[in-house]
């Protein structure tokens, strides 16, 4: 399996979009009740072409991943893998990419997650830590 990744371009909108509710329906829906709550958390995690790659497997495009990179800290915006493509240590494999880049800089990495999504355990045992608790959310970092 050749996993790659590629800069998103403007045309990865809708795929972005799309995936983003396919992978996080269920965690949306078990954190917040209204739609209009839900579809404020899908425009506040839409696309945005800047800082997101494409996550190819074998040339297929697979998921997304987005990083904001400041100058003292990396965050883990977004990373999202279609779930035909889930279960195969593809998210593990960024993150850690993500994480060296972190540590050859000395910086910190922080990311957040649903309180309701189960990949907050891979983000425990990739040596995040919970520092804050917001509305349905946990901030999880400073790892360095």
């Amino acid at each position: 399996m050749g996993i790659s990744t590629r800069p998103a371009v403007a045309s990865d909108e809708e795929f972005v979009n799309a995936l983003t509710r396919e992978t996080m329906r269920p965690y949306v829906q078990a954190t917040w009740p209204s739609d209009e709550e839900r579809e404020k958390y899908y425009w506040i995690n839409r696309f945005q072409q800047n800082e997101t790659e494409i996550i190819q497997v074998d040339g297929e495009d697979a998921g997304r991943i987005t990083i904001t990179r400041r100058p003292g800290c990396i965050v883990l915006e977004e990373i999202h893998i279609a779930p035909r493509f889930q279960g195969h240590g593809i998210g593990q494999m960024l993150i850690r990419k993500v994480l060296a880049e972190a540590d050859e800089r000395r910086i910190p990495t922080e990311l957040k997650v649903l309180k309701k999504n189960p990949a907050q355990k891979l983000y425990m045992r990739l040596g995040f830590g919970d520092y804050s608790n917001v509305t349905g959310r946990l901030g999880l970092g400073p790892r360095n």
